[in-house]
């Protein structure tokens, strides 16, 4: 049957250590963004189909601690 069907997703993350003997409170968790979403499509039209979508994330720490790098906002197609 001909049509569009979209999917979207949005995931909003406050990874933190609440309690540690080692890591403070506070602390974000490595490798986990503060924002997460994607959109998805697919078209069809007769014997055609069409499907794509991009996912998107916010930058996020590579370690744990106050002098970890921090990875960039990534977005994938």
């Amino acid at each position: 049957a001909p049509g569009l069907t979209l999917l979207a997703t949005y995931a909003a993350l406050d990874a933190v250590v609440e309690a540690d003997d080692v890591v403070p409170a506070g602390t974000r968790l490595p490798f986990a963004p503060r924002h997460a979403a994607s959109v998805w499509a697919e078209g069809r039209r007769g014997r055609w189909t069409l499907r794509g979508g991009v996912w998107a994330q916010s930058s996020r720490p590579g370690a744990l601690g106050a002098g970890a790098v921090v990875l960039p906002a990534s977005v994938l197609v």
